[in-house]
């Protein structure tokens, strides 16, 4: 099993740094100084999804954890705690508890899970018109996989956000596990993918809940940058039968992702804001939450990091998540972005204002928001690094080892004093089973 070459990786890179793949996570050096200087503007750089509420170019990853807490310490020592609403009324008196949450809650959904989906639903839609525009030419060329490669990159950067909420509409069906099959090794994406041509299967027919490692992202990745010479989408004899299978997966991840979305924006949003619906309250809301926030906390230091860094150098290159395009550290950076949204809802009222409205803990606050830092910082001069490359040093391989030693000092803050603070029910392993 080949992954990408280093001219593949270039090509990649190329597409992130140059801007045809739109706020991806790529870029100059010079994001380094953006992604510090935004952990210092929360409340001064607006929501913090870029344009449009985050439904186009919400999968930058103009990382950091948007240092809130500085300009929130001015309202929380007793003297002005009071800030007018958005219609202009008085909010001197301070929210009550379940009325802080629901506020919370209220923020969380509406300002970023909601634009968020809409935002991947968005990027399906591109991704299936590349992909039959690629299959409609009787004569591909590399020119034109760049095209179809730039729009799996903003879908599968897209989804690394929305994996983060597994849980009510994502987690019918499995709909998480057909988008995305993992973890896994590549092998068996590999040995998946190839079964399934060589059994001439139907792609008309879809897939349905066939087989959820042979559909969704991993082998659409596969069949779009792998380049084995035999199996290599250019090179290979079967290539109509890979573009309809390209094309069944596109259409699958349209067809999951407009359902998602459409239960997100209808009933499933005021069942999470008010607490009903399969939830008894705003605290059930909550629980479930962080439930699988922990839970892909755990994953990407477990799944995503040690198993691949495994004891020694090479590590166990079968392991590393989307391996081929070898885009695995920028899929690492848009999942803790998600997690620190989910926490401070960006500029609107989160996690954060509750802990230091209602709780007056913006110790604890700060705690977290160091830990971020702290992460992005690690994780900030590798992420656009081959990760297979770096299992290969010693040196390359601690760099790793430290973004790992800071995704465990930040769980440690978060089940502690947040979890405590917040009276989060914790500790059941959804990953069991995937």
């Amino acid at each position: 099993m080949t992954l990408l070459s280093k001219n593949g990786l270039a090509i990649i890179l190329a597409l992130l740094s140059t801007g045809l793949v739109t706020g991806c996570g790529g870029g100059s050096g010079s994001d380094n100084k953006e992604q510090q200087q935004k952990v210092d503007n929360k409340d001064e750089s607006g929501t913090g999804t870029e344009e449009g509420e985050g439904t186009d170019n919400d999968d930058d990853t103009t990382t950091g954890t948007s240092n809130d807490a500085d300009d929130k310490d001015e309202n929380d020592d007793g003297e002005d705690n009071g800030t007018e609403d958005e219609e202009g009324q008085d909010d001197s008196e301070p929210l009550s508890d379940q009325d802080a949450k629901a506020k919370v809650l209220e923020s969380v959904a509406e300002q970023i899970i909601i634009p968020r989906y809409q935002s991947f639903n968005d990027a399906t839609s591109s991704l299936l018109e590349a992909t039959t525009s690629l299959c409609e030419k009787s004569q591909v060329t590399e020119l034109d996989l760049v095209a179809v490669k730039k729009e799996w990159l903003k879908t599968n950067l897209r989804w690394q956000w929305i994996r983060t909420t597994k849980f009510g509409p994502l987690a019918d069906s499995y709909d998480y596990s057909r988008i995305q099959f993992w973890p896994t090794s590549n092998t068996l994406i590999v040995n998946g993918v190839e079964t399934t041509l060589q059994d001439n299967y139907d792609f008309k027919l879809g897939f349905g809940d066939y087989k959820h490692q042979i559909q969704g992202l991993p082998a659409f990745e596969y069949l779009l940058f792998n380049q084995e010479q035999d199996t290599a989408f250019l090179t290979a004899e079967n290539q109509p039968q890979r573009c309809q299978y390209m094309t069944a997966i596109a259409k699958n991840l349209v067809e999951i992702s407009s359902r998602v979305t459409d239960k997100w924006q209808t009933s499933f949003k005021a069942d999470f804001i008010n607490g009903a619906g399969d939830f008894s309250n705003h605290q059930d809301v909550i629980d479930e939450l962080f439930k699988y926030w922990f839970e892909y906390l755990e994953s990407i230091t477990d799944d995503k990091l040690n198993k691949p860094l495994g004891i020694s150098a090479p590590g166990k290159v079968a392991l590393i998540e989307s391996g081929f395009a070898q885009v695995s550290l920028m899929n690492i950076e848009q999942n803790l972005q998600a997690l620190y949204e989910l926490y401070s809802a960006n500029n609107d009222y989160g996690f954060d204002n509750y802990l230091i409205d209602v709780k007056q803990r913006i110790d604890v606050h700060n705690q977290i928001k160091v830990q971020f830092e702290n992460v992005f910082s690690k994780l900030q001069p590798i992420k656009s690094k081959s990760l297979a490359e770096l299992l290969e040093t010693d040196e390359s391989r601690n760099a790793i080892k430290e973004v790992v030693q800071s995704l465990d000092e930040l769980r440690a803050v978060m089940s502690s004093d947040f979890v405590q603070i917040m009276e989060i029910q914790t500790g059941f392993n959804t990953n069991d089973g995937d």
